[in-house]
């Protein structure tokens, strides 16, 4: 059994784009994610250990996608 997680309008500034005036800086982007776990071992023994640190994810996603620098954003998610 599986529970469906989201983090929802994650905001995070990305260099992404092909024109030149695109990768100049950074641009906002705003993410929304969905993961599926088996959240029950974590909920029995109220272990963050055996779930999901949703922090570190957003860090996580934050970090890849602030220093990435994609061309497309197709690849920015399919690396996300």
């Amino acid at each position: 059994m599986s529970d469906v997680l989201r983090l929802v309008d994650v905001d995070v500034d990305c260099v992404i784009g092909i024109q030149p005036e695109e990768r100049a800086q950074s641009q906002p982007l705003r993410v929304s994610l969905s993961f599926s776990l088996d959240t029950r071992r974590a909920a029995l023994e109220e272990n963050l250990g055996v779930s999901v640190d949703y922090a570190r994810v957003v860090g996580e996603v934050g970090f890849v996608l602030q220093h990435g620098q994609f061309h497309l954003i197709e690849t920015a998610a399919e690396v996300v």
